[in-house]
Protein backbone atom coordinates (compact mmCIF):
# COMPACT_ATOMS: atom_id res chain seq x y z
CA UNK A 1 0.00 0.00 0.00
CA UNK A 2 1.42 3.54 -1.38
CA UNK A 3 0.82 6.41 1.01
CA UNK A 4 2.78 9.96 1.38
CA UNK A 5 4.77 11.03 3.99
CA UNK A 6 3.43 13.31 6.75
CA UNK A 7 4.64 16.57 7.59
CA UNK A 8 7.30 16.21 10.34
CA UNK A 9 8.92 12.73 9.19
CA UNK A 10 11.83 14.29 7.93
CA UNK A 11 12.22 16.43 10.77
CA UNK A 12 11.84 13.10 12.48
CA UNK A 13 14.46 11.82 11.04
CA UNK A 14 17.05 14.76 11.53
CA UNK A 15 16.00 14.85 14.88
CA UNK A 16 16.98 10.91 15.72
CA UNK A 17 19.33 9.85 13.44
CA UNK A 18 20.90 13.12 12.41
CA UNK A 19 19.83 12.25 9.13
CA UNK A 20 18.83 15.67 6.43
CA UNK A 21 16.36 15.45 3.64
CA UNK A 22 19.73 16.33 1.61
CA UNK A 23 21.15 13.23 2.67
CA UNK A 24 18.15 10.80 2.59
CA UNK A 25 17.56 11.88 -1.19
CA UNK A 26 21.03 11.61 -1.94
CA UNK A 27 20.99 7.80 -0.32
CA UNK A 28 17.97 7.15 -2.53
CA UNK A 29 19.58 8.73 -5.32
CA UNK A 30 22.55 5.72 -5.66
CA UNK A 31 20.21 3.07 -4.95
CA UNK A 32 20.14 3.20 -1.11
CA UNK A 33 16.60 1.85 0.13
CA UNK A 34 15.48 2.85 3.44
CA UNK A 35 13.26 1.04 5.44
CA UNK A 36 12.16 -0.87 8.88
CA UNK A 37 11.11 0.87 12.23
CA UNK A 38 12.75 4.23 11.74
CA UNK A 39 10.53 4.21 8.48
CA UNK A 40 7.11 3.37 10.11
CA UNK A 41 7.79 5.20 13.24
CA UNK A 42 7.60 8.54 10.91
CA UNK A 43 4.31 7.88 10.00
CA UNK A 44 3.02 8.45 13.23
CA UNK A 45 3.57 10.48 15.96
CA UNK A 46 2.05 8.63 18.63
CA UNK A 47 3.93 5.21 18.04
CA UNK A 48 6.45 6.83 17.25
CA UNK A 49 6.83 7.83 21.13
CA UNK A 50 5.75 4.00 21.90
CA UNK A 51 7.63 2.35 19.51
CA UNK A 52 10.57 3.97 19.17
CA UNK A 53 13.20 2.76 16.58
CA UNK A 54 16.65 1.66 17.62
CA UNK A 55 18.52 2.51 14.48
CA UNK A 56 17.90 3.64 10.91
CA UNK A 57 18.02 0.50 8.77
CA UNK A 58 19.46 1.02 4.29
CA UNK A 59 19.31 -1.83 2.12
CA UNK A 60 20.97 -1.94 -1.05
CA UNK A 61 20.39 -3.67 -3.96
CA UNK A 62 24.06 -3.88 -5.04
CA UNK A 63 28.15 -3.45 -4.26
CA UNK A 64 27.39 -0.25 -6.00
CA UNK A 65 24.87 1.54 -3.94
CA UNK A 66 26.75 -0.19 -0.91
CA UNK A 67 29.41 1.94 -1.34
CA UNK A 68 28.19 5.21 -2.53
CA UNK A 69 25.73 4.70 0.14
CA UNK A 70 28.47 4.50 2.70
CA UNK A 71 30.14 7.74 0.99
CA UNK A 72 27.34 9.83 1.28
CA UNK A 73 27.22 8.71 5.00
CA UNK A 74 31.04 9.70 5.36
CA UNK A 75 30.25 12.90 3.19
CA UNK A 76 27.37 13.89 5.76
CA UNK A 77 29.74 14.00 9.01
CA UNK A 78 28.58 10.11 9.55
CA UNK A 79 31.68 7.53 10.81
CA UNK A 80 31.75 3.89 11.29
CA UNK A 81 30.92 2.74 14.81
CA UNK A 82 30.77 -0.80 14.60
CA UNK A 83 31.46 -3.70 11.40
CA UNK A 84 30.14 -6.75 10.81
CA UNK A 85 29.51 -9.28 8.25
CA UNK A 86 25.82 -8.25 7.61
CA UNK A 87 26.03 -4.41 8.35
CA UNK A 88 28.00 -1.22 8.77
CA UNK A 89 26.91 0.75 11.53
CA UNK A 90 27.37 4.39 11.20
CA UNK A 91 26.84 7.58 13.78
CA UNK A 92 26.91 11.14 12.84
CA UNK A 93 30.32 12.80 14.79
CA UNK A 94 29.73 16.01 13.29
CA UNK A 95 27.54 18.54 11.91
CA UNK A 96 25.32 17.32 14.46
CA UNK A 97 22.53 20.46 13.46
CA UNK A 98 19.25 19.42 13.93
CA UNK A 99 15.73 20.46 12.64
CA UNK A 100 12.87 21.55 14.69
CA UNK A 101 11.51 19.22 17.52
CA UNK A 102 8.83 16.94 15.36
CA UNK A 103 5.62 16.61 17.92
CA UNK A 104 7.59 17.22 20.81
CA UNK A 105 9.74 14.43 20.66
CA UNK A 106 12.42 13.63 23.07
CA UNK A 107 15.51 14.43 22.43
CA UNK A 108 17.92 11.35 22.47
CA UNK A 109 20.66 11.58 24.89
CA UNK A 110 22.75 10.73 21.54
CA UNK A 111 21.61 10.34 17.82
CA UNK A 112 20.89 6.89 16.79
CA UNK A 113 23.07 4.70 14.75
CA UNK A 114 22.19 4.44 11.04
CA UNK A 115 22.55 0.88 9.85
CA UNK A 116 23.64 0.10 6.27
CA UNK A 117 22.82 -3.71 5.31
CA UNK A 118 25.57 -5.11 3.33
CA UNK A 119 24.28 -6.63 -0.14
CA UNK A 120 22.59 -8.56 -1.92
CA UNK A 121 19.06 -8.01 -0.44
CA UNK A 122 16.39 -7.45 -2.51
CA UNK A 123 15.38 -4.49 -5.20
CA UNK A 124 13.50 -1.26 -4.82
CA UNK A 125 9.60 -1.89 -3.39
CA UNK A 126 10.07 -4.98 -2.01
CA UNK A 127 11.32 -4.62 1.52
CA UNK A 128 7.22 -6.28 2.27
CA UNK A 129 8.78 -9.58 1.20
CA UNK A 130 11.78 -9.49 3.73
CA UNK A 131 10.28 -7.88 7.28
CA UNK A 132 9.18 -10.69 9.76
CA UNK A 133 6.06 -8.65 10.70
CA UNK A 134 3.50 -5.68 10.12
CA UNK A 135 4.88 -3.35 12.54
CA UNK A 136 8.11 -2.58 10.86
CA UNK A 137 7.07 -3.68 7.48
CA UNK A 138 7.22 0.13 5.48
CA UNK A 139 9.88 1.23 2.86
CA UNK A 140 10.81 4.94 1.46
CA UNK A 141 10.79 4.30 -1.94
CA UNK A 142 11.51 8.21 -2.87
CA UNK A 143 11.60 11.44 -1.57
CA UNK A 144 7.52 11.79 -0.98
CA UNK A 145 6.08 8.22 -0.68
CA UNK A 146 6.46 5.07 1.43
CA UNK A 147 5.08 1.72 0.53
CA UNK A 148 3.99 -0.42 3.59
CA UNK A 149 1.65 -2.91 4.67
CA UNK A 150 -2.15 -2.76 4.84
CA UNK A 151 -2.07 -3.24 8.55
CA UNK A 152 0.49 -1.75 9.62
CA UNK A 153 -1.23 1.56 11.05
CA UNK A 154 -3.58 -0.72 13.18
CA UNK A 155 -1.11 -2.87 14.65
CA UNK A 156 1.87 -0.77 15.39
CA UNK A 157 -1.41 1.22 17.54
CA UNK A 158 -2.67 -1.77 19.18
CA UNK A 159 0.76 -2.93 19.82
CA UNK A 160 0.15 -6.50 18.34
CA UNK A 161 2.81 -8.38 16.34
CA UNK A 162 1.52 -10.33 13.70
CA UNK A 163 4.07 -12.04 11.26
CA UNK A 164 4.31 -11.86 7.81
CA UNK A 165 7.41 -13.46 6.49
CA UNK A 166 10.27 -15.71 8.41
CA UNK A 167 13.20 -16.29 6.36
CA UNK A 168 15.34 -16.99 9.41
CA UNK A 169 12.88 -18.16 12.44
CA UNK A 170 15.65 -17.61 15.22
CA UNK A 171 15.77 -13.96 14.70
CA UNK A 172 12.31 -13.80 14.66
CA UNK A 173 12.68 -15.42 18.22
CA UNK A 174 15.34 -12.68 18.99
CA UNK A 175 13.18 -9.89 17.57
CA UNK A 176 10.00 -10.51 19.23
CA UNK A 177 11.86 -10.46 22.42
CA UNK A 178 12.93 -7.22 21.87
CA UNK A 179 9.17 -5.89 20.94
CA UNK A 180 7.75 -7.43 23.53
CA UNK A 181 10.30 -5.67 26.09
CA UNK A 182 8.83 -2.06 24.48
CA UNK A 183 5.13 -3.37 25.45
CA UNK A 184 3.87 -5.29 21.92
CA UNK A 185 2.31 -8.57 23.01
CA UNK A 186 1.61 -11.88 20.03
CA UNK A 187 -0.91 -14.29 20.59
CA UNK A 188 -0.24 -18.11 20.73
CA UNK A 189 -1.30 -18.24 16.86
CA UNK A 190 1.30 -15.78 15.57
CA UNK A 191 3.74 -17.87 18.38
CA UNK A 192 2.96 -21.25 16.47
CA UNK A 193 4.67 -19.88 13.23
CA UNK A 194 7.40 -19.69 14.97
CA UNK A 195 7.50 -22.87 16.38
CA UNK A 196 6.68 -24.57 12.96
CA UNK A 197 9.21 -22.87 11.17
CA UNK A 198 11.99 -24.19 13.99
CA UNK A 199 11.05 -27.60 13.39
CA UNK A 200 13.51 -27.59 10.26
CA UNK A 201 16.13 -26.62 12.99
CA UNK A 202 19.20 -28.92 14.38
CA UNK A 203 17.36 -31.32 17.03
CA UNK A 204 19.15 -29.76 20.39
CA UNK A 205 18.13 -26.21 19.46
CA UNK A 206 14.54 -27.46 18.68
CA UNK A 207 14.05 -29.56 21.52
CA UNK A 208 15.16 -26.64 24.02
CA UNK A 209 13.17 -24.90 22.11
CA UNK A 210 9.79 -26.84 22.30
CA UNK A 211 10.83 -27.30 25.70
CA UNK A 212 10.23 -23.71 26.54
CA UNK A 213 6.71 -23.47 24.60
CA UNK A 214 5.54 -26.32 26.01
CA UNK A 215 5.11 -24.60 29.25
CA UNK A 216 2.85 -21.41 27.56
CA UNK A 217 0.25 -24.17 26.24
CA UNK A 218 -2.72 -21.93 25.38
CA UNK A 219 -1.57 -18.73 28.39
CA UNK A 220 -0.60 -15.44 26.76
CA UNK A 221 3.16 -15.37 26.12
CA UNK A 222 4.39 -13.61 28.91
CA UNK A 223 8.01 -11.10 29.03
CA UNK A 224 9.87 -14.18 30.82
CA UNK A 225 9.39 -16.88 28.21
CA UNK A 226 10.49 -14.19 25.81
CA UNK A 227 13.53 -13.69 27.05
CA UNK A 228 14.23 -17.37 27.72
CA UNK A 229 13.33 -17.38 23.71
CA UNK A 230 15.51 -14.67 23.21
CA UNK A 231 18.38 -16.80 24.91
CA UNK A 232 18.16 -19.43 22.85
CA UNK A 233 18.10 -16.97 19.84
CA UNK A 234 21.67 -16.41 20.66
CA UNK A 235 22.67 -20.28 19.25
CA UNK A 236 21.70 -18.89 15.85
CA UNK A 237 23.42 -16.46 13.88
CA UNK A 238 20.43 -13.47 13.61
CA UNK A 239 20.14 -10.50 10.65
CA UNK A 240 19.82 -7.04 11.09
CA UNK A 241 16.86 -5.18 9.99
CA UNK A 242 14.16 -3.71 11.31
CA UNK A 243 13.47 -2.21 14.36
Amino acid sequence: MLQSLPSGAYDFWSWTFGLSQDVIAEVLKHGGMPAGGAIAAALDPQTARTLVPGDFDIFVENESAYLATKRTLENAGFSVSKLSIMSDTFVRTNGRTRTRNPWDFNRPEALKPVQVIRPPMFKRGQALDFFDFTVCSAELINDLEVVVHPSLAADRASKRLHIVNMQHPLSTLERIAKYVKKGCSIDIVEHAKVVLAILDLPPDIMATTKKILAEVENRPVSSETMYRLFALSKMSVSIPGSE
